[in-house]
Order: C-alpha cells, then structure tokens, then sequence
C-alpha cells in the first residue's frame, strides 16, 4: 500500500515547504501523487521531481532526462526550485510528452483541480497504481462522490478503476497477448479477481487513505463540506469506467464492427469482472474531460449505440 509516514506529512504541512506546496496547489498545471514513502510531482503526464524524507530531512529528486541536481530542504532549495528548477524542467520535458499521458492528467486537472472540479462526479484519488499478482496496473482510482446528481455534500458511497485508452482500436485490442491493451486488462482484472479474495477491501483502503491524504494536504479544489472517507464508506459495488479518448472517428465509420465486436468479445470472455464490477464507458458532456455519473453509459447500451 502506497503511505507515507506522519512526520513526513507533518512536513508537507510545515512552514518550511509551504511555499512549494502553494505551487503545487495553485498551479494547475502541476499534479501531486503519493507513492510508498515518497510523493511524485507530474507536469503534462511526466514525472517532474519527486519529495523524500529519509533521515527526517527532505530530499528533492529531479526527472533524471533533466539533469539537475539533487536538494535538500533549506529556504534556498526551496526558493531555487521554485524560481529555477520547476520552469526550467517544465520546459525540458515539452518534448517528451506522450499524448496518453497528458490525457490523464487532463482528466485529474478537470476533476480534481479545475473551477469547475467541484462540480464533477469524480475525484482521482490515485493514478498509476500496481498490482503485483498479477503484473496489472490502473490508469486512475477514483472515488465516485456525488449522490443523486446533485452536489458533493454526501459521504462517498463508492470507488472507481478508470481506464484510459488514446486513439486508435488497436488500444483497445492490439492482438498480442503481452500488449497493455484493453483486452488484456480485463484479462488481468479477472486474474487479479480469482487470486485475491480481499481485492475489494484491498483497494479500499488505498483509495481511501490517499483521498483522505489529498484532501489533507489540500491539494484538491473541494466543496466547503467535508467529504473525508470513513471506514463505512465506499461499500456499494465499484465501477470499472473505460475512457476512449480521441478515438479515431473513420474508424467507426468504416469499421465500427471491430470495436463492436472486441467490445462483445470482452463481455464473453470475463464475466466475472462484469459480476464484480458496473462496467461502464464514459462519455463527453459535449466536449471536455469532467466525468459526470449520468454520462457514464452502461457497457451494454454503449455497444447497442455503436450497432444502431
């Protein structure tokens, strides 16, 4: 489980890294996630630098494609990363920017960050999280907290595994058994399933410690209201949310058969993952990256749609 120790989060909260934490939360463009003991700072989907606290004192790791050096705590790292560091790397990591990548952090930007993420049906509480048995990886855990469309005033009664797909069907189903392909995840998702009996209560507690923890630290755009989650939280069934993003349009309308028929093929093959989970597509309000509940299509009615 990703955590970090008291002290540590003591420090993230202390007057000596309030500077850098205002930037991180005022800057949108910046996203904060927390790893074992560490936390990594994203820019446009890549890993920017990431906080350490080893020996009680903090240590700041730089994207090694950046070639900066490593720093300690002191007022004039601080200052230095914030005035040097952060732009300069910001624009050394331009180039390498993956379109699936930036996606995701688009989506964390508008649910989590953005004016009108308050307004959402979603908050990321956690991205790029791992699986040991087997070798699986989520995009996005997400707690799902709105309750009757109509505001984010009420405990969250449930959690999400998001998956993000960018392009082509190839994403979706690529033909290579060893390809981090839709297909393929759900074939992990089963296997996760059938192997842990406590993969529910498992991720629970991680969404939930890093949600409380994010909230905390005050690195969400939140609602006046209190919306921690409680150990009761969080027990009706998850949702397993697909995102297509940027789909290629000719491809459904020359071929829509293959995504309808991958998509067919998927609810054939991993009925167990559709009994554990609501299994839905997400689809756009017009156009942009907020996730809404009502614009969640069930699995089923998406592929009716695509027959139509």
């Amino acid at each position: 489980m990703r955590t970090i120790s008291e002290n540590f989060q003591k420090i993230l909260m202390s007057e000596k890294l309030k500077p850098l934490m205002d930037k991180i939360r005022e800057d949108t463009t910046l996203d904060f996630e927390i790893r074992n003991e560490r936390i990594e700072i994203y820019y446009r989907g890549l890993e920017l630098f990431s906080i350490y606290y080893p020996n009680n004192k903090c240590l700041f790791k730089f994207n090694e494609k950046l070639n900066f050096k490593d720093m300690d705590d002191t007022d004039s790292s601080i200052e230095e990363i914030l005035e040097n560091f952060i732009p300069k790397g910001k624009d050394k990591l331009e180039k390498y920017v993956d379109s699936e990548e930036e996606s995701q952090q688009i989506i964390i930007r508008e649910n989590n960050l953005s004016t009108k993420a308050d307004q959402t049906s979603y908050y990321i509480a956690d991205i790029e999280y791992k699986i040991n048995i087997p070798k699986l990886r989520f995009d996005l855990l997400a707690v799902k907290s709105i309750k009757d469309q109509k505001d984010r005033k009420t405990p969250p009664k449930s959690f999400a595994i998001i998956e993000l797909k960018y392009g082509a069907e190839s994403a979706i189903n690529s033909g290579k058994q060893s390809k981090s392909d839709l297909k393929n995840h759900f074939a992990d998702l089963s296997e996760f399933i059938k192997q842990n009996k406590n993969w529910k209560e498992e991720l629970k507690a991680q969404i939930r410690y890093s949600f409380n923890l994010k909230w905390t630290l005050n690195v969400l755009r939140r609602p006046k209201q209190d919306l921690c989650v409680g150990e009761n939280d969080l027990d009706d069934k998850p949702e397993y949310i697909i995102i297509l993003a940027n789909y290629k349009a000719n491809e459904l309308r020359t071929k829509p058969e293959k995504l309808i028929n991958t998509l067919k093929n998927i609810k054939e093959s991993y009925s167990n993952v559709f009994e554990a989970f609501d299994v839905k597509i997400a689809v756009a309000v017009f156009v942009g990256y907020g996730l809404y509940s009502e614009y969640m299509k069930p699995y089923n009615d998406f592929i009716a749609e695509l027959e139509k």
